[in-house]
């Protein structure tokens, strides 16, 4: 395995911005087969995920099969020998491995997105993106600072909603986008629960240490009820349930945040259009007299301050850039055997299959590829069903010795027109996002149509039929289907035979030799056909 970060944990490694917890359940964001306990609250700080993430990797034994700082650079296929070599950028330079198969687990969301704004150079304050915030950025060292936050997507939130408890940092949020924000304790939007997570009590704990089961429930209660609330995004069958909600949560929005912003909080669009964001402190936060909120964009840098498209310069010593990611950069090219990355613009013109693999691209098979992201749920529970698929595909080209797999054209083509198809049924159409090509204003490339139930089984095993170079995986396990009927057939046979009279025996034997006739001739059939 090779990282490009100096740490295991993947987003968890990566963002230290203050705060960072899950946007979900902690329960339901861990992995399924590795329970833990001992977590500390429903949704933990970013060391305690990290740590958690880390266990499991010397617990397996890991360790030593990862590589760390190791950049892939590109990849390509040797038809003849039918291998990948692989360019990876390391600690000690530039070399060149071979491999058979390539999982790209490099995640749909790690190049920071960054703003166009002009004379960046001229600045000479402290400018980061909240997906590289850096170490010695610390809470005591902005103290007495004007700090600047753009975006008031998650982090945006998050970071406003930590920093704002501190009454001697300045901060100014600028964004540009209206939000639906979800309360804190979404049952009881005015109840006295002020951030998203809360303790689990000692008790808890010991519930889920000694009694296993219950955590399992606890997990399997949280997706089933997670899971439902896909409902909400379908466009007509959801409108009834929405109203209530947007109803409900707007009347709260209004209620906690300034009055002054009241005329630009609720959105146009429907709730679920975007990405929900938990306000975990962010209205208490805009409500203190070292924070303020402009809508606006950051359209210029001066030397210690920022210029806004309203008109207003706002005193910069720190901006802090929470504005997402580019989710279409591709992670690195991959040369096939028919077809290549640099073919494409970017990522999101792909048309993949099952968002796991790509025609022409034999061998290779991706993690969270396109389609597959959902905007209701843990990312975990698709990241286990792509392991899970992935490593059948992988299971079955060794077992049956297949050298090169790769879906057919058409099959991947098929699967993403149904799935353009069936995008078209959801809210997600009626506003610019990043989940869209060309600037947020074409298709939708990152998200998957349906529940994680229906992905589940949708991927629950490969069709090995819409792969080219699946023809033998399909043979062989038919044929050993056959065998196994043909066993289990000869068990009942032998076992009737051995109780049975010699007249019995005797019908029993001519039987058999003409079930294994016919037998024999389909087989043959089958095999050869």
């Amino acid at each position: 395995m090779y990282e490009r970060m100096g740490g295991v944990g993947g987003t968890w490694w990566t963002n230290r911005y203050p705060l960072t917890p899950p946007s979900v359940p902690v329960v339901v964001y861990s992995h399924s087969r590795f329970p833990n306990p001992n977590w500390t609250e429903t949704h933990p700080s970013r060391a305690e995920m990290q740590q958690y993430w880390q266990d499991i990797t010397e617990e397996q034994n890991l360790t030593s099969r990862i590589n760390l700082n190791s950049n892939v650079i590109r990849a390509d296929w040797d038809a003849k020998r039918k291998v990948y070599y692989v360019t990876i950028e390391g600690p000690n330079g530039r070399r060149v491995i071979e491999t058979n198969i390539i999982v790209s687990a490099a995640g749909g969301l790690s190049n920071p997105r960054m703003i166009d704004a002009k004379n960046r150079s001229l600045y000479k304050g402290t400018l980061v993106h909240a997906a590289d915030w850096p170490e010695e950025l610390t809470i005591d060292s902005l103290k007495g600072k004007h700090v600047v936050v753009v975006g008031n997507g998650c982090s945006g939130v998050q970071i406003i909603g930590e920093l704002g408890t501190h009454k001697d940092i300045n901060i100014t949020g600028v964004a540009r986008t209206k939000q639906w924000f979800v309360p804190s304790d979404p049952l009881r939007p005015y109840g006295p629960q002020k951030r998203h997570s809360v303790p689990y009590p000692a008790a808890v704990r010991a519930l889920f240490k000694y009694v296993p089961l219950a955590q399992w429930l606890n997990r399997v209660i949280m997706i089933r009820v997670m899971d439902s609330l896909f409902y909400l995004y379908l466009d007509k069958e959801g409108a009834k349930s929405r109203k209530w909600v947007e109803k409900r949560f707007g009347n709260w929005m209004l209620k906690r945040l300034p009055e002054e912003m009241h005329k630009d909080a609720i959105p146009d669009h429907a709730i679920g259009a975007r990405r929900l964001i938990f306000e975990d402190g962010y209205f208490e936060a805009l409500n203190q007299p070292n924070v303020k909120a402009i809508r606006g964009k950051v359209v210029e840098f001066k030397e210690s301050s920022v210029i806004l498209d309203t008109g207003d310069e706002v005193k910069a010593d720190v901006v802090v850039l929470a504005t997402g990611y580019d989710a279409e950069t591709k992670q690195f090219e991959v040369n096939g055997a028919v077809d290549k990355t640099s073919n494409y613009r970017s990522n999101a013109e792909w048309q993949m299959y099952h968002g796991v693999s790509m025609p022409g691209m034999p061998n290779w098979f991706a993690m969270l590829g396109n389609n597959t992201g959902i905007n209701h749920m843990s990312i975990l529970a698709i990241l286990e069903i792509n392991a899970n698929y992935i490593t059948q595909l992988i299971k079955n080209m060794r077992d049956y010795d297949v050298k090169e797999l790769a879906p057919k054209k058409e099959k991947a083509v098929e699967y993403d027109n149904w799935v353009q198809k069936e995008l078209h049924r959801t809210t997600w159409y009626q506003t610019e996002t990043y989940w869209r090509t060309g600037g947020g204003k074409g298709k939708i490339f990152t998200h998957y149509p349906g529940s994680v139930a229906q992905f589940q089984r949708q991927n629950n095993y490969p069709e090995f039929e819409d792969y080219e170079g699946g023809e033998v995986i399909v043979k062989g396990r038919r044929n050993r289907k056959i065998l196994r009927t043909l066993l289990l057939v000869g068990a009942i046979v032998a076992a009737s035979y051995t109780t049975a009279g010699s007249q019995a025996k005797d019908a029993v034997v001519n039987s058999v030799e003409g079930v294994l006739h016919k037998t024999y001739e389909w087989t043959l059939n089958r095999i050869v056909g």
